[in-house]
Order: C-alpha cells, then structure tokens, then sequence
C-alpha cells in the first residue's frame, strides 16, 4: 500500500512539474503588482481603420460587412522566455485585446508564436486547461468544435452580396478555419511597447482584413468561396483563407 501511495505521489509530481514548464516564466515578487505587458489589435480595411458593420467592398466590388472576427494564438514566446501560454481575441464579445500578462518589456522585443492552437493542444479535452486558461470549455466557447475534437483557429463571418454597389446583404459568409495541418508560426520583430503607466506597457497588432479576402495564398471570391468548416472538401479555400489571415496579421508596420 505505501508504495502505491508513493508512486501515485510520484506521477502527481511529474504531472504537476510538466504543466509548470508551460506557465509564464515572470513571477512577481511576493505583495509586489507584476508590470503587465498588453497586446491590443487593430482592425484595417484598405489601410483605414475598420468597424464591425462597417460596408466595405472586396476587389470584385462585393460590397461586404464584417460580424465576427476571433482568432487564437498559442506559446507565445522570445527564445527561452514565455510570454504567455494561450491568448483568444473575440472581437464582437470580448473587444480587441489579445492578450494582459506580467512581462518585462525588455525581454519581449521580438515574439514568436503560432496562429492555433499547437498539436499537442489542440486534442485534448477543453476541461483540462486551467480555468483562467483561454483555451479552457467556457472561455473558449464557440472556438471548439463539438463533431471534432480541435479548436477553431480563426473565425470570420459577416454578411455580403454579389451585386457591386447593392446596398442589400442577402447572403453570409463563414470560415472557420483548424485542423493541425494549417496551424502557422509566426514572429514578430522590433515590437515597440508604449508605456502606459509604471506597470503597464501596449503594444498594437494590426490586422489587415482586406489582406484576408486578398493576399499571398489567392483571391476569395465570396460568389463560389464563402463557407468552410475546414472539411476535407473545402481544404483548398481553408489552405487559402489562413495563408492569407496569417499575412494579415502585422506588428510595426
């Protein structure tokens, strides 16, 4: 009996020292407020700043508005330094920060990350992350699927019509865009942190939405291209929509 108690000890402790290896790495000091660094997005269409329900156009003419724009980040890190483990922008629910965690400016001039959520994650059951974790069941919502046991990566929808200069919007476009084919690392260099105050830096990510529509990984046209769930069947418009949303994404520029 005591050497079952002792090797269930033992797998606790193994479990509980893998999970430290994936928490921020700034501890603040005991009764000491942490400086906390904060990521905030910029929404763009055609180089000006972009509102929800705002009609704009795609290079056919389409006249379009955008509803919902959510995406996920994981492992965010510099090097060695973690910055923070998981991050989720909600855009219509939540606002546009990305993410608030305690960090030294000074360590986080350049980020690397993935836009997903990295393999290892990204099967596993939603109940399992810590209950402040981004990628837990309730914080998640409805960036899990139910039929597949993954996280949605990005979501974009909104409603358009085919008819250049309609002022109607009788049709909606959908992708939501996963699987762990498609996850894409990124990095973002020179990252300028503005002081806020004594314990709180910003920096600003600007995400180009007309890069969505049109950019590095082919046009879409909304007439024949307007929904995805990341099925096997839509692969190639879901290779195309996060080439694209990937390049959209831009720090410093």
């Amino acid at each position: 009996m005591k050497k079952s108690i002792k090797f269930l000890f033992l797998v606790i402790g193994i479990a509980v020292s893998s999970c430290k290896e994936d928490s921020p790495v700034v501890i603040p000091e005991p009764g000491e407020d942490p400086i906390m660094l904060e990521a905030v997005v910029e929404p763009y269409y055609g180089g000006e700043p972009l509102a929800l329900d705002q009609v704009v156009e795609t290079v056919q003419g389409y006249p379009i508005k955008i509803r919902e724009l959510k995406f996920v980040v994981t492992r965010l890190m510099n090097g060695e330094k973690r910055l923070v483990n998981s991050a989720k922008m909600d855009w219509a629910s939540e606002g546009l920060t990305l993410f608030k965690a305690p960090g030294d400016p000074g360590n986080f001039e350049n980020i690397q990350g993935n836009l997903g959520v990295i393999q290892e994650w990204n099967h596993l059951d939603p109940v399992s992350f810590e209950e402040t974790d981004p990628l837990y069941l309730t914080n998640i919502n409805d960036m899990h699927w139910s039929w597949n046991p993954g996280y949605i990566f990005v979501k974009v929808e909104g409603s358009h019509d085919t008819i250049p200069g309609s002022a109607n919007f009788p049709f909606n476009y959908s992708f939501h865009l996963g699987m762990d084919a498609h996850l894409k690392q990124f990095e973002w260099n020179n990252i300028q942190w503005e002081k806020i105050n004594e314990k709180l830096y910003r920096m600003k990510i600007k995400v180009h939405v007309d890069q969505f529509f049109t950019g590095p990984g082919g046009t879409i046209d909304l007439k024949t291209e307007f929904v995805t769930h990341s099925m096997p069947e839509t692969e190639e418009l879901t290779n195309k929509a996060m080439i694209n949303f990937s390049n959209a994404i831009q720090v410093g520029e």
